[in-house]
C-alpha cells in the first residue's frame, strides 16, 4: 500500500514535492507558505519559491505560467513536469515542509551557538554583549513564522498562564505586596521601593530576606552601605522577637543554626551595576536564587568620566531590568528619596521597574505602608500596611521588627509591656 508520500525520502525530493504540490494544486500554498528561499538546499527549487512567494504575494494563481510569466530563467516545461510527478498530498506536504523548516533551522541554530563560543573564547572582555546579540539571533533563528488563528493561540496562551500564574511568582511574606501581586512578585521583574533617609529601607530589606528564608527561598541580598552582619542582625533580632539594639546582651542565648541557610550575602562599596549583574546570573544559574534584593541602588557605582547622573542611572536601570529578565527573577531594589518624590534622579527607576513604590509613614503612625508610583503588575495606587511582621519606625531606638500577633500594645515586641 503506498505511503501519503511516496517521493524518497531525500531533501531535495522533499523540496520537489513541495514545489510541484503547490504547482498542482495553488490551494497547498496556505500550508507552507511559512518557508522562505533559504530553506531550501537546492538553488534551483529556491529561486522556483521566491517566484511563487512573488506570485501568490500578488493574489495570482500559482501555475506554471504565471510563476514563469516575470521570469526569464525560468522553463515552463520542468514546472509543469515538477507538478505531474507531485503527489499534492496535504498530509505529505505539511509533513515535508516541517522536516526541512526544522532541519534549516537547526543548521542556524548550531552556527549560531559555534559563532557564540568562537565569540567567548576570543573577546574575554566583551564577550557578554556579543553572546547576548546572537542568543536573540538563536531565539529568532527556532521561530518558525507558522501563521496560527487567533482562537488557537488564545487557548494556549491561557493554558500557560494558568499553569504558570501561581509557580513563577516569589511571595515576600509582607501581606500588602503579595495580596495586590496575586501572590508575590513575578519572575522576572523589577520592584523598586524608595524611602527617606532613616524610614527603614534596609529593614525592610532584612525583612523581606527573613521571609524568604522562612519560606526556604534562596535569593541574593547585595548591601552596598551596610555590612552584611547588619542585614543579619537585624534577622536575629526578628528571630529572637527584640530590637537589635538589645542583641548585645541577648545574642548568646541564639541557638546555633545547624540547618540550611537560604541567603548569600554580597558586600561591597563599588559594586557597579556589570558586576552585580555577574553575580546575580551566577547566583541564579550555580547556587539556585530565585530572589535578589539591591539596598540601595543609589550607590552602584561604575559611571563614567563626563557622563551625566541621568543617563548614567539609566544605564544601571536597563542593566538590572535586563538581568532580572536573563536570570528570570523577581530584583527587588531600594532607594533613597533625595529632594522629593518626584526627583530627577528616580525617573530612570520608575521606567525600568515594573512595580515602582514609596515607603511612608504618616505623621504619629508607627506602622509603613506602602503607595504606588508607577506599576504593570497590579491595579493598587495604595497598597496599605506593610502587614505580618510589621515593621516599627520608632524615632527614639530605630526602625525594628515587631510581631503583632505576640504583644500588640509593645513598641518593643519582647512580651512585656512597654517601659
Amino acid at each position: 500500500m503506498a505511503t501519503p508520500f511516496d517521493a524518497p525520502s531525500g531533501t531535495d525530493d522533499l523540496e520537489r514535492e513541495i514545489i510541484g504540490s503547490v504547482l498542482r494544486d495553488p490551494s497547498l500554498y496556505d500550508d507552507v507558505r511559512q518557508l522562505a528561499p533559504e530553506d531550501f538546499r537546492d538553488d534551483n527549487c529556491a529561486n522556483i519559491w521566491i517566484h511563487i512567494k512573488q506570485v501568490a504575494s500578488q493574489g495570482l494563481p500559482i501555475t506554471p505560467k504565471t510563476v514563469t510569466a516575470c521570469a526569464f530563467d525560468l522553463d515552463v516545461g520542468l514546472l509543469r513536469k515538477l507538478s505531474l510527478d507531485a503527489t499534492a498530498n496535504v498530509d505529505a506536504v505539511r509533513e515535508a515542509a516541517a522536516r526541512i523548516s526544522s532541519e534549516r533551522r537547526r543548521d542556524r541554530a548550531i552556527a549560531i551557538m559555534r559563532d557564540a563560543v568562537f565569540s567567548a573564547e576570543q573577546n574575554p572582555d566583551t564577550w557578554e554583549q556579543t553572546v547576548d546579540g546572537l542568543m536573540r539571533n538563536l531565539n529568532d533563528a527556532s521561530y518558525s513564522q507558522r501563521a496560527v488563528p487567533a482562537s488557537e493561540t488564545r487557548d494556549r496562551l491561557a493554558r500557560r498562564l494558568l499553569a504558570g500564574v501561581r509557580s513563577a511568582r516569589v511571595p515576600t511574606g509582607l501581606k500588602a505586596i503579595d495580596t495586590a501581586t496575586n501572590g508575590g512578585l513575578p519572575a522576572p521583574s523589577v520592584t523598586m521601593i524608595g524611602g527617606f533617609g532613616k524610614i527603614g529601607k534596609t529593614t525592610l530589606a532584612a525583612t523581606i530576606s527573613y521571609n524568604l528564608e522562612q519560606q526556604e527561598i534562596p535569593h541574593a541580598v547585595f548591601t552596598l552601605e551596610r555590612r552584611d552582619d547588619d542585614i543579619e542582625a537585624l534577622k536575629v533580632a526578628r528571630e529572637l522577637g527584640i530590637n537589635s539594639r538589645d542583641l548585645g546582651i541577648t545574642v548568646q542565648t541564639l541557638p546555633p543554626s545547624n540547618g540550611r541557610r537560604f541567603c548569600e550575602y554580597i558586600h561591597g562599596t563599588k559594586l557597579t551595576a556589570d558586576m552585580i549583574r555577574h553575580e546575580i546570573l551566577y547566583q541564579t544559574r550555580v547556587k539556585g536564587a530565585r530572589a535578589a534584593i539591591i539596598d540601595y541602588w543609589q550607590l552602584i557605582e561604575g559611571r563614567q568620566q563626563r557622563e551625566p547622573t541621568d543617563v548614567f542611572l539609566a544605564r544601571v536601570a536597563q542593566t538590572i531590568q535586563k538581568t532580572a529578565v536573563d536570570a528570570n527573577i523577581p530584583i527587588i531594589m531600594l532607594y533613597q528619596i533625595g529632594d522629593g518624590p518626584d526627583s530627577r534622579e528616580i525617573r530612570a527607576a520608575r521606567t525600568a521597574a515594573n512595580l515602582c513604590m514609596f515607603l511612608m509613614r504618616n505623621a504619629g503612625e508607627p506602622e509603613a505602608w506602602f503607595r504606588v508610583v508607577a506599576t504593570n503588575i497590579t491595579s493598587e495606587e495604595n497598597l496599605g500596611g506593610i502587614g505580618m511582621p510589621s515593621l516599627i519606625l520608632n524615632s527614639d531606638i530605630g526602625p525594628h521588627f515587631h510581631d503583632p500577633d505576640k504583644m500588640p500594645g509593645s513598641s518593643y515586641g519582647l512580651g512585656s509591656s512597654p517601659p
